[in-house]
C-alpha cells in the first residue's frame, strides 16, 4: 500500500490502543471495538488465513520460505512450524503500542517455549523502518528474543488483511487462525487461548511440543547503549545522560567526565541511595535546582533526583502503564503511559506522555498530575489544549514563555502559549503520513519522526531521528534548515553535512554549544552552534556494567525443590521421578513431561520422555565429570520439569514449571540409580 495516499484512523478498543494503517478514505476518527476472535475447539469451525477451510499449504506453510528473517542463525522452514502454534505479531518500532507488546510476547514465547513460536513481522510506516539495518538496532535496542521478519514491502500485511498497529495472529498447528486482535494487553487472551487449545490440539495428535532454539544477539559492552535523551544543567556547567539501555543516570562534565552515576544499572523499580534506586529505560531529563525529574519510561513513571541528599524517590506513577482510565492523582495513585521527557514550565512540570499521545502537567511539591494538552486522538489537530491533537509527543522544550514539542509520530514540531493565544500551534508538519527530508519554509518543510528538541536565541534545534540529522527551525523566518549529518546512517565527526549521526534521539545546549545522545552509535555528540563542527565526547570514569552471562541467567531462579546430595555410580546412572498430582487431574493425553538438565557453562539439553510408566518417568542424565580410579567427584544436575495436566473432565489446563537440583557424588561404589518423589499442588 502507498504511504504518499491515504489517512489515519485511531482506534480505541476497550481493551488497547492502536494505530491505523493509512487508508484511501477521507479523514477521521473513530472510536470502535476492533479484536476479533475466531475460537476453535467446539466454539466454531477454524478459519484458514484465506477464508477458505483448512488447508495447511495455503496457510501458515505458504509464507514461511518467502520472507526475510532476522534474529535467526538461518531462514525458519516450513518443518520448524509443523505441530506448532504460531504467533505472529504485526509491528512498527516507531508505534509506542507496539513497544508495549513486546514483553508479553516474551512471556508467551517463554512459558509456551515448547508449543509456540512467536515471530515478530516489521510492517514499517517509514522507510527507513524497513531497512535491515534498523531492526538490528531496534532488535538490540529492546532485547527481542523471538524471530524478525522484515515485511518492507507489506506483502504480508496485505495477504493478513493487517489494518492496525500492532495486531497478532495465533495459528493453530495446522495453520488455521484461531484469533486476530488488534491492540494491547496480549498476554492474557492468548494465554487463556493457548490453555484450551493445547488440549484439543494435543489430543488430535497434531501438536508435536520441542523447543525452537533462537539466535539471541549478544549484549552491547559499550560506555552508554542506547542513550535516548540528555539534558543541560546550565546553573552547574553540566549535562545530564539517560544511559537507557543500562538503566541508570550519569552526571558529566562537558568534555565527558562521569560526575555521579545513578542507579545500579539493572532494571527494576526501586527508591533509594544512588547506587541502590533503580530505573527502567529512562528517557527525558529536566534540572531544576538540586533535582533532577527524571521519565522513567519503562516504569510509566516521573523519579526525582535529590543532589543533596543523593537520593532517588518516586514522584508519579505506580511502576505499571496506565491503559485507558486515564485519571489524575498524586504520587503513587495515579497511573502513567510512557513518559518520554520533561521540561520546567511557569512553576510546573510538564511531560510528554507519549503512551497517551498528551501532555501531563505535576505539581512537584505535591506530586499532583493532571492532563494538560492533548485529547488523546492520535492524529495532528490544533486548537486549546483540551481539544488538540497529538501523536505520541517524545521531545519537549521551554524557554518559559512558550512549550515547545516534537510531536514524533506527527512528524510535527508543535508549540503552546498560554498569552495571548493559550493555543496548540504546528509551526512544522502535516501530520502522520507526510513525512520527509525537506527543507524550506514552514509550510514546504518535512521532518521524519523528530524526538528530540531544544531551542537558543531565537531558534528550534530538533533532533530529526529517522533522517539521522540535526535540523534549525527560525522562529522569525519560519523556515527549516539542516545543520549537520549528510542523512545516510553512521558514524562520522566532520562539519556539517560531512557528519553522519544514527537516530539521534535527544539534544540539549550548553553556552554555544549542542549536546546529541546519538542512540544507535551509542555516544554523546557535541555540535560548535557556530561553526556546526560535530566531534564524538570521549568519556571518562563511566561505571562498568556487569552483564550475567546466558548459564547464569538460567541459572538464576531459585530450585523448586533441592533434594540431598546423591552418592551415584560412576557408570550409567537412572534418575527416576515420582509425580504426584492433585487429585481430580490427570496427564494431557499423549504429552510427557519436559525434562531438561541445565549445568553452568552448558547450554540446556532436552532429555527424552515416555507417559508409559507414568507417574514415574526414568531418564538417564550424562555426568557432568565422570569418576575414575576410585575418585570422588561432586556436581550438580539441575532439571527444568514442565508438566501439562488437567481436570478428568478434559477441562481447565494447567502447567507446572519444576526446577529441581540433585547434588551428587560420583564414586565407583555409588547407586546405580536415584529416587526423587515430588507432589505438584494447583496454584
Amino acid at each position: 500500500m502507498s504511504f504518499r495516499l491515504g489517512v489515519w484512523f485511531l482506534c480505541f478498543s476497550t481493551m488497547s490502543m492502536v494505530s491505523l494503517h493509512p487508508v484511501y478514505a477521507a479523514l477521521k476518527y473513530t472510536r470502535a471495538t476492533p479484536s476479533i476472535v475466531r475460537p476453535l475447539g467446539g466454539l466454531g469451525e477454524p478459519t484458514s488465513i484465506n477464508g477458505s477451510s483448512k488447508n495447511a499449504s495455503d496457510t501458515v506453510m505458504s509464507w514461511i520460505n518467502t520472507s526475510t528473517w532476522l534474529n535467526t542463525t538461518s531462514p525458519i522452514t516450513q518443518s520448524q512450524f509443523t505441530g506448532k502454534f504460531t504467533l505472529l505479531s504485526f509491528f512498527r518500532f516507531s508505534s509506542i503500542q507496539s513497544v508495549h507488546i513486546i514483553d508479553d510476547l516474551k512471556k508467551l514465547q517463554q512459558k509456551y517455549a515448547d508449543q509456540l513460536i512467536v515471530v515478530g513481522v516489521n510492517s514499517p510506516r517509514f522507510p527507513y523502518e524497513g531497512t535491515d539495518t534498523m531492526l538490528r538496532e531496534s532488535i538490540q535496542r529492546y532485547g527481542i528474543t523471538f524471530p524478525i521478519i522484515n515485511d518492507a514491502t507489506h506483502q504480508l500485511w496485505a495477504r493478513f488483511k493487517i489494518s492496525a498497529w500492532p495486531t497478532h495472529i495465533l495459528l493453530a498447528p495446522d495453520g488455521t487462525s484461531i484469533i486476530n486482535r488488534p491492540g494491547e494487553n496480549l498476554f492474557d487472551s492468548i494465554d487463556s487461548m493457548m490453555s484450551s487449545q493445547i488440549a484439543r490440539w494435543t489430543s488430535d495428535r497434531l501438536l508435536t511440543p520441542s523447543r525452537f532454539q533462537y539466535s539471541m544477539t549478544a549484549p552491547l559492552r559499550t560506555d552508554l547503549v542506547f542513550p535516548k535523551k540528555i539534558s543541560a544543567d546550565s546553573e552547574r556547567g553540566r549535562i545530564v545522560i539517560s544511559d537507557t539501555n543500562h538503566h541508570r543516570i550519569l552526571i558529566a562534565s562537558p568534555d565527558g567526565k562521569i560526575i555521579s552515576s545513578i542507579g545500579t544499572g539493572s532494571p527494576g523499580f526501586s527508591d533509594g541511595s544512588f547506587a541502590t534506586a533503580q530505573f527502567r529505560s529512562p528517557a527525558g531529563t529536566v534540572v531544576k535546582g538540586n533535582r533532577i525529574y527524571v521519565c522513567d519510561e519503562g516504569n510509566h513513571a516521573i523519579r526525582e533526583i535529590d543532589g543533596f541528599r543523593k537520593t532517588v524517590r518516586t514522584l508519579a506513577g505506580t511502576g505499571s502503564m496506565g491503559l485507558f482510565t486515564m485519571q489524575s492523582g498524586t504520587g503513587n495513585s495515579v497511573q502513567l503511559n510512557s513518559p518520554r521527557d520533561i521540561t520546567w514550565y511557569k512553576g510546573k512540570l510538564i511531560v510528554a506522555m507519549s503512551g497517551w499521545h498528551q501532555l501531563w502537567q505535576i505539581d512537584p511539591t505535591t506530586g499532583y498530575c493532571v492532563p494538560f494538552a492533548g485529547n488523546q486522538a492520535e492524529t495532528l489537530f490544533d486548537g486549546p489544549p483540551s481539544t488538540s491533537s497529538f501523536s505520541e509527543p517524545s521531545g519537549i522544550f521551554s524557554d518559559s514563555r512558550s512549550l515547545f514539542i516534537a510531536d514524533s509520530g506527527n512528524n510535527a514540531i508543535r508549540q503552546f502559549t498560554s498569552t495571548p493565544t493559550n493555543l496548540i500551534e504546528t509551526l512544522v508538519g502535516r501530520g502522520p503520513i507526510q513525512f520527509g527530508d525537506v527543507d524550506g519554509s514552514s509550510s514546504m518543510a518535512r521532518l521524519q519522526y523528530p524526538l528530540g528538541i531544544v531551542g537558543h536565541k531565537g531558534k528550534l534545534y530538533i533532533a530529526d531521528s529517522y533522517n539521522h540529522k540535526i535540523k534549525v527551525y527560525d522562529l522569525n523566518t519560519g523556515r527549516l534548515t539542516t545543520l549537520a549529518g549528510s542523512g545516510i546512517p553512521g558514524h562520522r565527526d566532520a562539519p556539517k553535512t560531512a557528519a553522519q549521526f544514527s537516530e539521534p534521539s535527544g539534544i540539549c545546549q550548553l553556552e554555544n554549544t549542542l549536546f546529541v545522545a546519538d542512540s544507535n552509535n551509542h555516544v554523546i555528540r557535541k555540535i560548535d552552534i557556530a561553526s556546526a563542527n560535530v566531534t564524538t565526547i570521549t568519556l571518562t570514569g563511566v561505571p562498568a556494567i556487569t552483564e550475567p552471562s546466558p548459564s547464569e541467567t538460567s541459572l538464576s531462579a531459585e530450585p523448586t525443590l533441592v533434594v540431598p546430595i546423591q552418592h551415584i555410580s560412576d557408570g550409567p546412572v537412572t534418575v527416576r521421578f515420582n509425580f504426584m498430582l492433585p487429585n481430580g487431574y490427570q496427564l494431557l493425553p499423549n504429552q510427557p513431561p519436559i525434562i531438561r538438565l541445565v549445568t553452568p557453562g552448558d547450554s540446556s539439553r532436552l532429555l527424552a520422555t515416555s507417559i508409559d510408566s507414568w507417574p514415574t518417568i526414568s531418564i538417564r542424565p550424562p555426568h557432568a565429570i565422570p569418576a575414575s580410579d576410585g575418585i570422588t567427584v561432586t556436581g550438580m544436575w539441575r532439571f527444568e520439569i514442565d508438566i501439562t495436566y488437567l481436570r478428568t473432565n478434559l477441562s481447565d489446563v494447567r502447567t507446572a514449571s519444576l526446577i529441581i537440583a540433585v547434588p551428587y557424588e560420583s564414586s565407583v561404589d555409588g547407586n546405580y540409580s536415584v529416587d526423587i518423589a515430588h507432589s505438584i499442588r494447583p496454584d
